[in-house]
């Protein structure tokens, strides 16, 4: 063995890398007392331990959590609608019964807006829930069409091929009274199956639009609002707010519609997170109220009373109105050991910035003492091992 590694290194030396392979250089350390440079290193280790104990601590975090997005469950109903009852407050808007001008709207030539008043209706008029119980409309204004056909069936009694002679239709529009003071309950749950989390109405807070806390709800309570409250919140304001996204015929000198009239999307997010206590078991919510600005926004058309025969009649009510949809989110983790062990390896890793710091100072911020230490630092011994050495082993 001895021997074809002389020969290998003759054959090096020959090209001029026999000091340039087969080499290993091992750390040669320097002792600096210099304070500048202890207190580099110092600090740099101090900044590393505050961010890993951030990272482990600050409920924001929790870095050593496996985290899942909740999934979650909502039951929405309203105890008023549409008129005053249970001690709820009469107040509306001036001249909103009263066929005030300033409501009328000309969505185009042939189709109107005009002669609002109010009329009062059944709370199932005013109410509808969408799929999965998840949203609730709540209608504020109604175009209600009166439709009617006769000699509708031939001598025979058979539906004319060419549809009924005679056909004629009368609509009105109302504004539904009193909605602004609807009492609107949200009974919340959520579940994190990979977790095995999952509850029932936890202690919720409501942020509105300005990241403010303005209502906070307790363990086992239901979200109650007013319709006006989450107007409010969510940066609406007021639904006598002219809608500047809703389409209407410009040139026809018409009054622009309101969001009364026009309708709008107010969504509640709710977010659950159990990153409070280092255990996970407590969860808290934190919902949030905005609204989705864009043009109009109705129920579409509902049949309400119909009549067949030669003469057919029926009742056509189109809704207007706000739509509150609750969407679930947020954070739900457990402790994981492999993440845990990971933010360790971290702060381990991090600990080497302070020697490159310390490196950095003591090379380049102490003048000559740096050149002298540049120069120590690269000041290497070379020693070889004789390829007699190598063949004794």
């Amino acid at each position: 063995m001895g021997k074809c590694w002389e020969g290998l290194m003759v054959a090096l030396k020959s090209v001029g890398l026999d000091d340039k392979l087969f080499v290993h250089k091992s750390v040669k350390f320097h002792v600096v007392d210099d304070p500048l440079v202890v207190a580099t290193a110092a600090f740099v280790k101090l900044g590393v331990l505050a961010y890993v104990l951030w990272a482990m601590f600050d409920p924001a975090q929790r870095q050593y959590f496996a985290f899942e997005v909740p999934g979650g469950s909502t039951a929405m109903w309203e105890e008023n609608g549409g008129f005053p009852c249970c001690g709820i407050g009469t107040e509306m808007p001036a001249g909103l019964c009263d066929a005030d001008p300033r409501y009328n709207v000309m969505y185009s030539p042939t189709y109107t807006y005009f002669d609002n008043t109010c009329r009062e209706y059944n709370y199932g008029d005013v109410i509808r829930k969408m799929d999965e119980a998840r949203a609730i409309q709540l209608t504020t204004y109604v175009v209600e069409t009166k439709n009617s056909w006769s000699d509708c069936l031939d001598d025979a009694g058979a539906p004319r091929p060419e549809g009924c002679r005679s056909r004629n239709s009368t609509s009105a529009n109302y504004f539904v009274p009193h909605i602004d003071q609807t009492i609107i309950s949200i009974d919340h749950a959520y579940d994190a199956p990979l977790r095995g989390v999952f509850g029932t109405r936890p202690k919720t807070k409501l942020i509105d639009h300005k990241g403010n806390t303005v209502r906070k709800f307790g363990k086992n309570k239901l979200i109650q609002l007013s319709l006006k409250e989450l107007v409010t919140y969510s940066a609406l304001n007021d639904l006598e707010r002219v809608n500047k996204k809703a389409e209407y015929c410009v040139d026809c000198a018409s009054e622009a519609p309101t969001y009364r009239m026009t309708g709008v999307v107010i969504e509640i997010q709710i977010d659950y997170d159990n990153r409070r206590r280092l255990d996970g078991r407590k969860v808290i919510a934190t919902a949030t109220v905005k609204y989705h600005d864009r043009g109009w926004s109705s129920f579409g058309p509902q049949i309400h009373h119909h009549e067949r025969g030669d003469d057919m009649k029926n009742t056509q009510y189109y809704h207007y109105g706000i739509r509150v949809i609750v969407t679930p989110g947020g954070t739900i983790g457990h402790w994981d050991t492999y993440l845990f062990m990971g933010v360790i390896a971290q702060f381990l890793v991090y600990l080497a910035v302070a020697s490159i710091a310390a490196d950095f100072v003591s090379n380049w911020l102490l003048g000559d003492r740096s050149i002298d230490l540049k120069y120590k630092q690269f000041d290497f011994e070379l020693t070889h091992h004789k390829p007699e050495t190598w063949a004794a082993r």
